[in-house]
């Protein structure tokens, strides 16, 4: 179903790429799972070239459900970046943690501050 673009709908799209935009930012924080969720997600969204026809393939509650979507991902990144140890900390850390104990690798990969199913409860 195709719906028409109102002044809402515009508003809300606009909305979307500002708040993409600050997540955007933040993203390197997320996992390359999260990562390709994310892309998934911004790649369903209205183009420019829809709007200008007219239609799109979202009504506007569902804009507004995106929209919400977007800005608690933007909370969680948010979050997630105010949690990591600024450059000035990590020599430190480092040290303190490699006198303790022997850390042997985990193997797990990219790991991030936001855990790899952080998108899947609101993505989707």
């Amino acid at each position: 179903m195709r719906y028409k673009v109102t002044a809402r709908t515009e508003s809300l799209v606009a909305e979307l790429a500002t708040l993409a935009e600050a997540a955007e930012d933040r993203l390197a924080l997320a996992s390359a799972e999260a990562q390709r969720e994310w892309e998934a997600f911004r790649f369903r969204w209205p183009s420019q070239v829809e709007l200008r026809k007219g239609t799109i393939a979202f009504s506007d509650d569902e804009l507004a459900i995106m929209r919400s979507k977007v800005e608690r991902l933007v909370s969680i990144l948010g979050a997630a970046e105010s949690a990591r140890p600024s450059n000035a900390e990590i020599p430190t850390v480092d040290r303190r943690a490699t006198a303790a104990v022997r850390l042997a690798p985990s193997g797990d990969g990219d790991r991030s501050g936001v855990a790899d199913d952080a998108f899947g409860a609101f993505l989707s």
